[in-house]
């Protein structure tokens, strides 16, 4: 009888955790559709946006976090968002990150507020020039993926 080599060990390792893996995934059937994966803020925000732009409320108003989907109606969030979309007719769907963040309480009660920023390409920001506005989706913490809010927002101008 041959002793087992380090070699059948390697090369059935990976075989066995492999349907080891297969053989624990969840049970779905064919009318379920798997939660769309978007892994980070940006990427949620990225496409809340360009469902916007794109007229697509019906997709974009999932994104909503149930309580603003419970605060605004459908017919409401496509009102509210009829200023993307005549930027997005005129200037397009070529968005490029121009800033996350966290804005502090202004006034004690408030919370702080997350936000994820895009510019437009063609606005490219640089250390001398500030985009001429910017689309900003927020979020209640660091960890949530589903929007509660949506913003134009354009430099301060108090020269």
């Amino acid at each position: 009888m041959s002793r087992p080599t380090l070699m059948r060990y390697a090369t059935g390792l990976p075989l066995c955790l492999g349907l080891l893996g297969a053989a624990c995934q969840p049970q779905t059937t064919q009318t379920e559709t798997p939660p769309p994966r978007m892994n980070s803020q940006v990427q949620v925000a990225r496409q809340f946006l360009l469902e916007v732009l794109a007229q697509n409320f019906s997709r974009a108003y999932p994104l909503l976090a149930p309580d603003m989907r419970g605060k605004v109606s459908l017919t409401e969030f496509e009102r509210q968002a009829q200023p993307f979309v005549a930027l997005g007719t005129r200037r397009g769907t070529d968005l490029e990150l121009y800033k996350l963040g966290a804005r502090l309480p202004a006034a004690a009660g408030q919370q702080t507020e997350f936000f994820v920023a895009f510019a437009w390409a063609a606005d490219s920001a640089s250390a001398h020039r500030l985009p001429a506005e910017w689309l900003e989706v927020t979020f209640p913490d660091t960890v949530a993926r589903q929007v509660m809010g949506f913003r134009l927002r354009a430099p301060r101008t108090g020269k």
